[in-house]
């Protein structure tokens, strides 16, 4: 569900990886681009700090469960509900 309300935001910056079936993977920007319009400006200051350049969909959505943020959060936040 979060992947198609990135996808109507502006496009989301996801690709399928090819070395593993089945993984999405998305940029360090493009998180913090949607965490920092989703208002988790803080949250999105870490992200710029720790997260790798590209990483996979699911670390993505872990590290930030792990932050306090969880994908409600975001789509709530951006005029979705979950």
């Amino acid at each position: 569900m979060l992947y198609r309300m990135l996808h109507r935001l502006g496009g989301c910056e996801a690709r399928w990886s090819h070395s593993t079936i089945g993984k999405m993977e998305v940029s360090r920007d493009h998180v913090v681009h949607i965490l920092r319009r989703a208002g988790f400006r803080q949250v999105a200051n870490e992200a710029e700090k720790e997260l790798p350049v590209a990483l996979d969909f699911d670390e993505a959505m872990s590290w930030c469960a792990q932050h306090g943020v969880n994908e409600s959060d975001v789509i709530s936040q951006l005029g979705g509900s979950p």
